[in-house]
């Protein structure tokens, strides 16, 4: 009888530990990775934003960076550490970034990562079709506007579209891009701020 209690007990262990495990990647899965893994085209067009509503904020000498910020967005964690490396890396050559947040809890958690950069609500006029984005202006001239890289993670690695086009502006080469159709980890950015 003890023989067969002991053998019931270890596969009820066995058991509940499967049913933790199962749990445990249906959390992760789809709490996590269904977001992420919508993969989708977003369309940047500068054209469809005022002027006004774009360089609000801008230095109207030298380059900006402004950066689309949602936190609700789950593709926002994957590009956050690759923006505070340009912004280490560029401001000290006289790029400005300004980081302009959806919505207020955006907002709190921006001025937390970002410090003493410019950081401000976006309003509806002046976001871009999905985050995380970025617009590049030089000038009051847009020079880019578009996705960090062709991929879901931000890196160097992975081909970094605004680091190659600070570079390309700061040697004083040409660079324009009004307009981009990106695939890659977007979210849709709020209707309202």
């Amino acid at each position: 009888m003890l023989k067969q209690y002991k053998y019931w007990v270890i596969w009820a262990g066995v058991l509940c530990w499967l049913i933790i495990i199962g749990l445990t990647f249906w959390w992760f899965e789809f709490r996590i990775n269904r977001q992420v893994d919508s993969t989708q085209e977003a369309v940047f067009d500068s054209r469809i934003y005022s002027h006004n509503a774009l360089s609000r904020g801008v230095k109207s000498d030298g380059t900006t960076v402004i950066h689309y910020f949602d936190i609700s967005c789950p593709c926002t964690r994957f590009n956050t550490p690759h923006v505070r490396d340009l912004i280490e890396r560029y401001s000290a050559q006289g790029v400005n970034f300004l980081i302009r947040a959806a919505d207020v809890p955006s907002l709190r958690q921006a001025n937390r990562l970002f410090g003493d950069q410019t950081v401000r609500l976006a309003r509806e006029n002046e976001a871009p079709a999905a985050s995380p984005s970025a617009i590049v202006i030089t000038g009051g001239e847009v020079n880019y506007i578009g996705p960090y890289s062709p991929e879901a993670v931000c890196s160097t690695a992975a081909g970094d579209f605004v680091g190659l086009v600070l570079d390309d502006l700061l040697a004083n080469k040409p660079f324009k891009q009004p307009t981009n159709l990106a695939m890659g980890c977007f979210c849709e950015w709020p209707s309202s701020s």
